[in-house]
């Protein structure tokens, strides 16, 4: 796969990230610190944003999320709306798991819910001490450790190496290799939006060298 392919591949990816049809949010092991961008701007978009967000017109309570300032909004009793490192006197956490119709958050008339899992995820966030971040497509590019399998010897490419690695803290197996002529069909949609060329498919055939479909 030449680089022009790989990045091209990675753009669509990050692009479909960015209008949220795709999520990289996922499980966080409690030995990893939650991430605000992935695990946690993405639950308050969906959930708080509509009424504690950007748009001004929509904001009740004169109360923005989106924002670090605003989140930490202190109010009486020694509370504040998110208190860092302190998740008993945030009133954000208060409000997502009480019991009371009057003061749980989302509303029930919003139809929005909080899973447990999600609930417990905004808890480790405030205690972790509710770090806020710029969104990601502002952060400059920084270099990522490509990870190194433990029960797997074949070669691969580092973005293979991502996949693999939650495959195996899943217990799955990758699927296996396709065949030469059904990569070459997928590159050619990729990089033309066309099938190969009858041409380029015995090319490839008759290349028995194990770069072929790199070079």
């Amino acid at each position: 796969m030449t680089p022009r392919s790989v990045n091209r591949i990675i753009t669509s990816l990050l692009t479909l990230i960015g209008f949220g049809l795709v999520t990289l949010a996922a499980p966080v092991p409690a030995t990893t610190r939650v991430d605000f961008n992935f695990q946690i701007r993405p639950l308050l978009s969906d959930r708080c944003f509509r009424c504690h967000g950007p748009d001004s017109a929509a904001r009740k309570a004169k109360l923005r999320l989106d924002q670090r300032e605003g989140a930490l909004t202190l109010l009486e009793d020694g509370m504040a709306v998110v208190k860092p490192g302190d998740p008993e006197h945030s009133e954000l956490i208060r409000r997502i798991v009480t019991q009371n119709e009057d003061d749980i958050m989302p509303p029930p008339d919003s139809h929005l819910t909080l899973t447990l899992a999600e609930k417990e995820l905004l808890k480790r966030w405030v205690l972790e001490g509710a770090d806020y971040k710029p969104h990601w497509a502002f952060l400059p590019v920084q270099k990522v450790v490509v990870p190194r399998l433990k029960n797997s010897t074949e070669p691969c490419n580092p973005i293979d190496a991502f996949v693999r690695e939650r495959l195996e803290k899943e217990r799955l197996s990758p699927a296996p290799p396709a065949s030469r002529e059904t990569i070459l069909r997928r590159l050619a949609f990729n990089l033309t939006g066309l099938p190969p060329a009858p041409a380029d498919i015995d090319a490839l055939l008759a290349d028995k060298s194990p770069d072929a479909i790199q070079r």
